[in-house]
């Protein structure tokens, strides 16, 4: 019978401290990066392609130097998943059979001077 509550005991201490060192974790993820760069981060997954691209391109040009390589891979992931079917906030593509053909008039003879 101790062992069962030695199990029970342990089993509750990893059920409440797991989540705290996972919690940890997930936030020392962008703990390095600047603020400027976890806002874009957080566009980005959002799915806000226009805003994130304007982020990203601002810290490409005036950012952190060392922050530079990172938001020029986010900028290639944003033109990629543009390019691929349209970002899901920022420039949804048009669904398909959507498209319209809209007639073109000839061009009108010059006038005779």
């Amino acid at each position: 019978m101790p062992s069962l509550k030695r199990f029970i005991i342990v089993a509750a201490l990893l059920a409440v401290v797991v989540p705290r060192v996972r919690a940890q974790d997930d936030g020392s993820a962008q703990a390095g990066l600047s603020r400027e760069m976890r806002i874009a981060i957080r566009f980005y997954e959002r799915g806000d392609d226009v805003q994130a691209m304007d982020r990203f391109m601002e810290i490409l040009t005036k950012g952190e130097p060392s922050e530079r390589a990172m938001a020029n891979e986010y900028i290639n992931l944003i033109t990629h998943r543009m390019n691929a079917g349209g970002g899901a906030a920022g420039n949804p593509a048009p669904p398909a059979g959507d498209v319209k053909a809209v007639p073109v008039a000839a061009p009108s003879a010059p006038a005779a001077a």
